[in-house]
């Protein structure tokens, strides 16, 4: 999981692949999210880990918070939104999900291996590209818009 944050601009990346790693060295563990990254305690290359320190849940965390910032930003509450995706799956399907807020990133993974990268630009847009199997090069794209359900 890699979360760039920086005044109203979010990228996340997250994977279904544990990120989890250990210095062998020291016996720390992080979460990374490439391999080849050093310890921060002795500088040693990282290992992948044995166990996982919740690294999807790390990842969920940092995706929300993103999502959140963007309601705000757009200066409303609502607790719908609305994710419209094209070039999804083998067929380059389109379509699109109402989800309640807090779970939004239901309807953009998968069973199965994928990788997804979600950007909030400043702006009103939140968008998403998830790469799989059947989507190798991020072809799958969604873009997320908050509608008027509770407040």
């Amino acid at each position: 999981m890699i979360t760039k944050e920086k005044v109203d601009y979010w990228t996340i990346e997250l994977t279904s692949d544990c990120r989890c790693f250990d210095c062998n060295d020291c016996g720390v563990g992080y979460i990374r999210n490439e391999d080849g990254e050093k310890c921060e305690q002795c500088y040693k290359e990282l290992t992948p880990s044995n166990s996982c320190f919740d690294c999807w849940k790390d990842s969920k965390e940092s995706f929300y918070d993103a999502l959140e910032a963007w309601r705000d930003k757009v200066g409303v509450t609502w607790d719908l939104v609305r994710i419209d995706g094209v070039g999804v799956g083998w067929n380059r399907d389109s379509g699109y999900a109402v989800k309640k807020f807090d779970e939004a990133l239901d309807a953009i993974t998968i069973r199965g291996d994928f990788r997804i990268t979600a950007t909030w630009d400043g702006a009103n847009t939140f968008t998403a590209s998830r790469a799989s199997h059947d989507e190798p090069t991020g072809s799958a794209q969604f873009t997320f818009t908050l509608i008027k359900g509770r407040e």
